[in-house]
């Protein structure tokens, strides 16, 4: 019986360190990227530029919205995974590459889940 016991409070220890540990990883800000998308580039086309521009980076804020709040949804228990709820939140432009291929980036502290 002491040997049962023993190990219960063991395995239970065990599973509060990783929730702990889990919890402690999304305390944090965290950042998605999205796939590289391609733009047409002011130096090909000036007159589309604009709006190629504007719709890609649309595309890939969406993309990349999700791709957080997935993360959020897998990897942290007890936080909200909607964007509106999130705390210092950012999407902003990463990398812009030749031929226009553009990537945004997405970051965010997720708040507590209310349910």
């Amino acid at each position: 019986m002491k040997i049962f016991t023993g190990l219960t409070i063991l395995v239970l220890a065990l599973g509060l360190g990783i929730a702990i540990a889990n919890a402690a990883n999304c305390s944090g800000v965290i950042t998605v990227q999205s796939t590289a998308r391609n733009a047409i580039t002011s130096a090909t086309d000036g007159a589309k530029f604009n709006a190629s521009y504007k719709r890609e980076f649309a595309a890939a804020r969406d993309q990349a919205l999700a791709r957080w709040s997935a993360k959020v949804s897998t990897s942290c228990p007890g936080k909200s995974h909607f964007w509106i709820r999130a705390r210092d939140k950012k999407i902003e432009e990463c990398d812009r590459a030749m031929g226009g291929r553009l990537t945004v980036c997405v970051s965010g502290v997720p708040a507590k889940r209310v349910f």
